[in-house]
This record gives structure tokens, sequence and C-alpha cells, in this order.
């Protein structure tokens, strides 16, 4: 425990231990170990100091739950018996669920590291522990398309107490054979406010029009109408990716979506972009201009980068 001047923060803190006439600020309690949030040593040691600390030290303990087949699986079971045993009381610290699930998978072989393929079903005790992580709303999915992941993904979609709380939610690295599961699963997030991806170089075709239904990714097996409005939806990120955002075939498709379903976005931000040939650029480039003139004054920031270098920001 850091101590100050010949003090510990626990007798800084709780040096009306045993008196009744000087109670504690819950407050102030709360602001010291905000201040700790960096230091892991001293939030260890003060959640072992009072019980009515345990709680906000595990919210900067505990901020994040990573989850990746990169280990042993019997480590990788290990922990999910830990997080499903009632006695577990972490549940309600992370705030974020990052789940990266490559298609390969590394372990030590001999002293020497070697690639071998991903476990299927790795995941598959996550989806009764959903229930129990009321604090996150934020689902980060990097490469949860692959073939050892693609059905716990689905029920984990179908969880709706789970995904009504995300309002961040990144897909990174993923594969569809069209754009069509893809929005799906995004209408799976009734609350989504902020989407984060990357753009897949493959041959997408879409054709909005009235009867375009989406049955992958719904909940409970219903379908999924495409052209109604993610109405909590506010910000779209497209990273640096393969495939051109502006004039891609996924980009021109994720633009005619946004534009027939009448989702409002108020803030677009663009990875890397490239235009070469500047005549079929423009061609291509009218999806977006027409979902430019849809938004009108609602959008409130337009950001475009080309190879690292801000293009236009406009506000």
């Amino acid at each position: 425990m850091p101590n100050h001047n010949g003090i510990s923060l626990s007798e800084a803190l709780y040096s009306s231990r045993g008196r009744s006439d000087l109670p504690l600020s819950q407050q102030l309690v709360a602001d010291v170990l905000d201040h700790l949030q960096g230091d892991h040593d001293a939030l260890k040691a003060s959640s072992l100091t009072c019980r009515k600390w345990v709680h906000r030290c595990r919210y900067h303990l505990f901020p994040r739950l990573c989850l990746s087949p990169d280990r042993p699986l019997d480590k990788i079971a290990e922990f999910f018996d830990i997080l499903s045993s009632k006695l577990c009381t972490i549940h309600s610290a992370p705030r974020m669920l990052f789940i990266y699930s490559p298609n390969h998978q590394w372990i030590s072989w001999g002293g020497r590291p070697e690639r071998v393929q991903g476990s299927e079903g790795w995941l598959e005790p996550l989806i009764p522990i959903l229930d129990k992580l009321t604090s996150v709303t934020e689902l980060i999915g990097w490469e949860i398309t692959t073939w050892h992941t693609r059905k716990t993904w689905q029920r984990l979609l179908q969880t709706t107490s789970f995904t009504s709380r995300i309002t961040n939610l990144t897909l990174m690295g993923n594969k569809y054979t069209s754009i069509d599961p893809f929005l799906g699963s995004l209408y799976c997030f009734a609350s989504l406010q902020h989407l984060q991806t990357d753009t897949p170089s493959l041959n997408l075709s879409m054709s909005c029009n009235a009867s375009l239904k989406n049955k992958l990714g719904a909940p409970n097996g219903q379908e999924a109408n495409t052209l109604v409005p993610l109405h909590n939806l506010r910000i779209l990120t497209i990273c640096d990716a393969t495939s051109e955002p502006l004039t891609g075939s996924w980009g021109q498709s994720m633009w005619r979506w946004l534009l027939t379903s009448g989702t409002r976005l108020s803030q677009i931000h663009l990875g890397t972009i490239t235009i070469i040939n500047q005549d079929k650029s423009t061609k291509k480039l009218r999806e977006f201009s027409r979902y430019l003139q849809f938004l009108g004054p609602s959008l409130q920031k337009l950001q475009i980068f080309i190879n690292g270098d801000p293009l236009a920001t406009c506000e």
C-alpha cells in the first residue's frame, strides 16, 4: 500500500475506524479510489482493507473481459468455471467484452510455438454467463465468424438481455458471404449508438427493396426487416481495410442500406481510402453522395483519411 508522509492510504481514509462521530464520506472514498485506477497493487490492497471499497476497486481492476483461444484449453475451461460459479462476484465490474477468435491458435510444443487449428466450441460456456455481465455496454468481435465460433456468435445474438445493453459495437476481421448477415447482426443490438467496422474485400451485392429481409442473426428465429432504421445509431467508424469504404462494393451497399432504411448518422469517420481512376470513382460515389444529401444538417461531423492523413474534416 503506498505510504505518503508516513501515513498509509488505509490509515488516511479510515483513521476514524471504530468511531461513529466522524463518518467517512463514501464519495471521498470513491474519488480517492478513482485516483488509483492506474495502480493495480494499491487497488488490490484497498479491496482487502474494507468490504465497502471492494466494488469500486473491482470497477478499475476488471474494466474488460478478454476471451481468446490462444491459451491452453484447460486454462480457458478453468476460467469459465470461475465465472460460472455462484461464488463469483466480479460479473458487474467489466464494461467491455472482447472476443478474439482467430482461425488458428499458437501453442507451445517442445519449447517452440506451433500454429494449430482452433478448437470448436471453446466459446460456448460464455452463453450462460452473458446475463450476469450487467455492466457490459461495449462488445468487440474480432474474427468471430470463423468456423469454430460462428454457432456461438449466433447464440450470443439471440441473447437479447445482453445485446440490448450494448451501445458500442466493433466488428473486425470478419468474413461474410453477403452483407445480409452483417446487417442482420446489427439489428440484434437495439441500443446500438456507435458502430466500428472494417470493410471485407468480398464481392458483395445487396438489393434494397420492400421485400428485403434477413433471417440470419435475428433474435428468436424471427425475421429482421433491414429497412427499419436503427434509431439509436449515431456514429459510424469504418477503419482502414482492404476495400474502399466509399467506392467498394461493401461500402456502396452500406450507404444504400443506410439511405433506404432511413438511419440518420450524426458522425461518419472513414479510414484510409484510395481514388485511382477519377471517372470511375465519381460514378461509384453516387450512393455515398445520396446518403449525405439525405442526412443534411443532421450530419455534424464527416472525417475522411487518405493514407493516415485527414483529407477533410467537416463539422
